[in-house]
């Protein structure tokens, strides 16, 4: 039942959501960044993925840049920033006072971390990512997104290694979730790192109708420009 629940959670969220916003317009690029800050990978041809590139499809290319979220003027004030592809949409996470506790968990918590934001790329057919506040702020990084993904529906092959980003070291995770509800299989990614003294976490699922690299350029473009929040 916990499974059904939280698969259904996935499929409302975005009824409960804040109105949100699309993407900002892009901030001005520091003349002064280096290479490994600037995801000039945006603009590399498509890859198709293959079952020779799992778990990690690091063939991928983030998408293109058109704006930014997690600033001050943004739809989601995050302890961190990064960049959103066109067509996706940021909104708040904001749940009705009068929405039942146990219901109120189930829509917007997993494995200890609280979601507060939601990247809707429905839109661009890519299913969308989520943005969670560890609970504990002193929790670190691996543990905290193992958890996450334990907390996941019926998981398979869960993979995790450090990524390098403007914040420190950061874990990324890989894994196959079969909800319930659907019967069927799909990758999804998540990382965690530290920002403004707790851990974050930003998590990728797929549409119905997606292929994975669509999510996954998507999600890829996140994780290359995270950066302090202002």
């Amino acid at each position: 039942m916990h499974r059904r629940m939280a698969v259904l959670a996935a499929l409302t969220l975005t009824l409960v959501a804040g109105c949100g916003e699309a993407a900002s317009e892009p901030a001005a690029q520091d003349p002064t960044a280096t290479p490994a800050e600037t995801p000039t990978a945006a603009t590399e041809a498509a890859v198709t993925p293959t079952a020779d590139d799992a778990p990690w499809y690091d063939q991928v290319p983030p998408a293109q840049a058109a704006g930014t979220v997690g600033g001050r003027d943004s739809a989601c004030h995050l302890p961190l920033v990064f960049s959103l592809a066109e067509g996706v949409k940021a909104s708040k996470i904001e749940i009705p006072d009068d929405v039942d506790e146990a219901i109120r968990d189930v829509l917007t918590r997993q494995g200890g971390a609280t979601t507060v934001c939601e990247i809707d790329a429905k839109p661009i057919k890519a299913g969308f990512l989520r943005v969670w506040s560890v609970d504990e702020p002193k929790r670190r990084p691996r543990p905290a997104v193992e958890s996450f993904v334990a907390a996941a529906p019926q998981v398979d092959d869960p993979q995790y290694r450090t990524v390098k980003t403007p914040l420190g070291d950061a874990v990324e995770a890989t894994w196959i979730s079969t909800p319930e509800l659907t019967g069927e299989s799909q990758r999804e990614f998540a990382l965690a790192v530290r920002a403004s003294g707790r851990t974050v976490l930003l998590s990728s699922s797929e549409s119905m109708i997606a292929e994975i690299e669509d999510v996954l350029s998507v999600f890829r473009l996140a994780v290359r420009t995270i950066a302090p929040s202002g």
